[in-house]
């Protein structure tokens, strides 16, 4: 399986990892350029979401 992960407006995948029904990622995405809007306690009051998707390579 890989994992798809977006970020305000962007997105980037994991590497695969094969022949595993249980994946454990140790591995960072790096988002560029990402500008949040608000003031700083509005933000931490309510940050954007993350949105994490798991897809198997096999069925994508």
């Amino acid at each position: 399986p890989f994992a798809q992960v977006c970020f305000v407006s962007q997105s980037q995948q994991t590497e695969v990892i094969e022949n595993t029904l249980c994946p454990t990622w140790d591995q960072t995405l790096i988002f560029s350029n990402i500008e949040i809007f608000g003031e700083p306690e509005e933000i931490q009051q309510d940050p954007p979401n993350i949105i994490v998707e798991i897809f198997d390579k096999d069925q994508f």
